[in-house]
């Protein structure tokens, strides 16, 4: 709630129009009356239950294909974009209609540094691509890049139609990264447009007491995304072997837990990575998927 009249309102102040598709994923706020007051043309989903990022931007991604959109941006309800920021990416997609997605500069809510994950981003690529230095030193230009967080994407409609929605294996967090991949597999290209601006509001984000348990539950993700990829000569041993470090280490059950819960996944995470390579992936009812 603390940042929707920010998100939603910066959207209006666009100078490019934007048909506005909330997925509410079960906030107890009253987030979605807020809304429903006060941003009546915007179509809103109420989920009874969280959908978790992907679940709930597939139905996004849906819709747009569906209503033959040219273009999706996704939003985090905790991230807000500058006036002609649509409008600069836009038109660097025009200009470069090979990549995909593209993505702002993110910021902090100050305007003044680099969101903290998006400079990391930038640190991790400059060895490949110079990063850093594009930035400061070529305006007007898009850099290419692997991955980029997914608070402040642009999609064009070529490339959804190609790798369709976010996988159903990834309940929270990596699915971005996991995107990223499908996306350069299918021949498209990632990238940032430098003189397009966005914020994505976390600096100070604080965390609850169950800090160490969202940790390990984080490197289960990324655990998950590892057997995914199929990319490691045993990874369910290593799986285990981790989740029985983190359960040694925070002296809880739940790493192990996420370690059965992946188990019980194991043959449909298969069927999943296969099914990533067909057109419009997982742009179906999920229950199907």
């Amino acid at each position: 709630m603390k940042w929707i009249d920010k998100c939603i309102g910066s959207i209006y102040l666009s100078t490019v129009k934007a048909d506005i598709f909330v997925v509410d994923n079960g906030s107890d706020d009253k987030t979605a009356e807020y809304i429903k007051s006060h941003f009546p043309s915007v179509i809103l989903i109420e989920s009874q239950e969280n959908l978790g990022f992907g679940k709930a931007n597939n139905l996004g991604m849906k819709y747009a294909l569906e209503n033959e959109y040219d273009y999706i941006y996704l939003l985090n309800q905790d991230a807000w974009v500058m006036p002609d920021t649509f409008q600069i990416m836009i038109e660097a997609h025009i200009k470069h209609p090979e990549y995909g997605i593209l993505s702002p500069i993110q910021l902090t809510a100050s305007m003044d540094r680099f969101d903290n994950n998006f400079a990391r981003i930038c640190r991790l690529e400059k060895r490949k691509c110079n990063l850093l230095e594009n930035l400061f030193f070529h305006s007007g230009c898009v850099s290419d890049i692997t991955c980029v967080m997914a608070a402040h994407w642009l999609i064009s409609r070529q490339c959804l139609t190609k790798v369709g929605g976010f996988s159903p294996v990834f309940p929270h967090y990596d699915e971005d990264d996991n995107y990223a991949e499908r996306v350069l597999y299918k021949g498209f290209k990632v990238g940032i447009v430098h003189e397009a601006k966005a914020v994505h509001d976390r600096e100070y984000r604080e965390y609850s007491n169950d800090f160490l348990m969202y940790k390990s539950y984080v490197d289960w993700i990324r655990l998950l995304s590892s057997v995914n990829k199929g990319s490691t000569t045993n990874p369910w041993l290593a799986c285990l072997k981790t989740a029985l470090w983190l359960s040694v280490r925070f002296k809880s059950m739940k790493p192990l837990g996420y370690y059965m819960k992946l188990l019980k996944q194991k043959s449909s995470i298969k069927r999943f990575r296969l099914e990533s390579y067909k057109d419009s992936a997982f742009l179906v009812d999920w229950n199907d998927a």
